[in-house]
């Protein structure tokens, strides 16, 4: 049986974040800066390899992430 939320929303509030959130992409996408870490690109792997090292040992990051062995020996 599914849970019940113990708040449910009104009708009205349920407009209010719809035209919110409608709001916010619209002011996101007039204001927004080009970061380098939006839309996709082929660094984005080699990113995340980065921030995981600078975090923790390469050897550790090979046993949780196998995946990455190619981009660690790298280094």
């Amino acid at each position: 049986m599914p849970l019940r939320d113990p708040h449910p929303l009104t009708r009205g509030e349920k407009t209010k974040i719809t035209r919110f959130r409608k709001d916010l992409l619209i002011w996101f996408e007039a204001n927004s800066r080009d970061l380098p870490w939006r839309g996709s690109s082929a660094n984005d792997f080699e990113r995340i390899c980065v921030v995981l090292l600078q975090r923790t040992r390469a050897e550790t990051v090979a046993k949780v992430y196998p995946h990455l062995q190619p981009i660690l020996s790298l280094s």
